[in-house]
């Protein structure tokens, strides 16, 4: 009867399991035994079907998107004179600059697709999560050697220290006053220059339209003699909760739980 069943259960998982049969015994024989779940076995096989199902939806939701929208900033910020060498390492991409006229039509480029992106793309771009339509400005951050162009003269002692000079960029017009006053008389000396800015997408592909919060930054980089490489990266991240608070505390819970709560496995990748 099911009564005899539980209490020949309940002595089994009562018993206590000699140490010699602790350490012999599988999960299944000391289940079989004397009633002991085989909790061990239960968990693995749990983290098996959850890392299963991650990549499971990381291939199908995520990779896809994440890959197509890298490529398209990189088309996006890609020099327009095509003359400019471009080289590829793997799925890198860089631009090889040779002249004060380069970089600044690329900065340029740069500027005019950031404040233009509505009339430029064909996805759809906000600037940020609480002004969608307001920019919030291009980030520049100049590093430079103190020594200037001393820096090639050996006459004078010689010093690589270097300086970090940022500017924010909030019209179209700014990049051609910093490139005026900052940056053209101190061309030859710049070690890096990194122009980032931020844009918010929605992933629709994905099971619940999730919003990212895209880092999109052009670096500059002179790694050797004579030119200056340009390389396009962009990092993203899910959109924060303060989103979903711009209207009501209780509206804004919902619409974020409703999006998240469905996206809980993705948003672990």
């Amino acid at each position: 009867s099911p009564c005899d069943c539980c209490i020949s259960c309940w002595k089994k998982y009562t018993t206590d399991i000699p140490p010699d049969e602790i350490l012999s015994l599988t999960a299944i024989q000391k289940w079989r035994r004397y009633r002991r779940p085989p909790w061990k076995l239960i968990l693995s096989l749990f983290i098996v079907v959850c890392t299963t199902t991650q990549i499971i939806l990381f291939s199908i939701y995520i990779a896809p998107y994440v890959r197509n929208a890298k490529v398209a900033f990189q088309e996006l910020l890609a020099p327009q004179d095509s003359s400019i060498v471009k080289s590829t390492i793997g799925q890198k991409c860089f631009y090889h600059l040779y002249t004060k006229q380069d970089l600044r039509s690329v900065l340029t480029h740069l500027s005019n697709t950031y404040f233009d992106q509505r009339n430029i793309t064909l996805d759809y771009y906000q600037y940020s999560e609480k002004s969608p339509d307001t920019p919030d400005g291009i980030r520049l951050a100049v590093q430079s050697f103190n020594a200037g162009d001393r820096l090639f003269d050996l006459d004078y002692p010689l010093d690589d220290s270097l300086s970090l000079n940022h500017y924010t960029l909030l019209t179209k017009a700014d990049i051609h006053k910093v490139w005026t006053h900052n940056i053209s008389h101190s061309v030859h000396s710049i070690k890096q220059i990194d122009a980032s800015f931020d844009f918010i997408n929605y992933n629709l592909a994905s099971i619940s339209q999730p919003c990212y919060r895209w880092e999109v930054m052009s670096r500059f980089s002179s790694r050797s003699s004579g030119k200056i490489d340009m390389e396009v990266l962009a990092s993203p991240s899910l959109c924060h909760m303060d989103m979903y608070l711009t209207v009501s505390h209780e509206e804004g819970f919902s619409r974020w739980s409703n999006v998240h709560a469905r996206d809980a496995c993705v948003a672990l990748l």
